[in-house]
């Protein structure tokens, strides 16, 4: 007996995936992997329970490709020390079968990032340390593995004024975008999607 996965209103994220994304972020990560271009893998940094690993791995399956995610997964020292976070994701993917075309790597960009090919990927997403010193860490890194006209999307980027803005990030990722070359190509609630150079 086939039973409908049910979905959490407004979100495009199944009940079973505890993802901590927002309706805008959802739209703005789909608006990405619609305008990626066909054929390529795509990437993410910071996958917490997996709600952006779903988004990620459900374009893969459709493309034949693999949707990677880059996380600490409850190590010592990680945002969710001691949490079983790879096992809720894999279990979450599974659970609406998209597990198969998600590769789950326990990490940071510093410490992973070796692993991967210039310009292997058409898209990457960034939601990892939100401090200056990983937004240009995982800023650089995404700037070499994703090919030249791709698109990088940055989470919990809000405006001063704002009470989620976080000091001293936000301006790391302006300040890094600039000196990359990248342009704004799309922007909804705190995420904000840019085009790399296409040269």
């Amino acid at each position: 007996m086939h039973v409908e996965t049910p979905w959490l209103p407004g979100t495009g994220i199944p009940y079973c995936i505890r993802g901590q994304l927002c309706k805008e972020d959802v739209e703005t990560l789909i608006w990405m992997y619609e305008h990626t271009l066909d054929g390529t893998d795509t990437i993410e940094i910071g996958t917490a329970y997996g709600g952006s690993a779903f988004l990620g791995a459900r374009r893969a399956k459709e493309q034949n490709g693999r949707h990677w995610c880059i996380d600490e997964f409850g190590r010592p020292g990680a945002l969710l020390p001691g949490e079983p976070s790879m096992a809720i994701t894999f279990s979450s993917l599974w659970a609406v079968d998209v597990h198969r075309w998600c590769v789950l790597v326990p990490g940071t960009s510093a410490e992973v990032g070796w692993r991967f090919c210039d310009d292997q990927f058409g898209a990457a997403f960034i939601d990892g340390g939100h401090t200056a010193e990983w937004a240009d860490l995982d800023m650089t890194f995404c700037d070499r593995v994703v090919r030249p006209g791709g698109y990088v999307a940055t989470h919990d980027i809000w405006p001063e004024a704002d009470w989620r803005h976080v000091p001293g990030y936000t301006e790391a990722v302006y300040e890094r975008a600039r000196a990359q070359d990248w342009s704004e190509a799309h922007r909804d609630g705190g995420t904000v999607v840019w085009q790399l150079g296409a040269t």
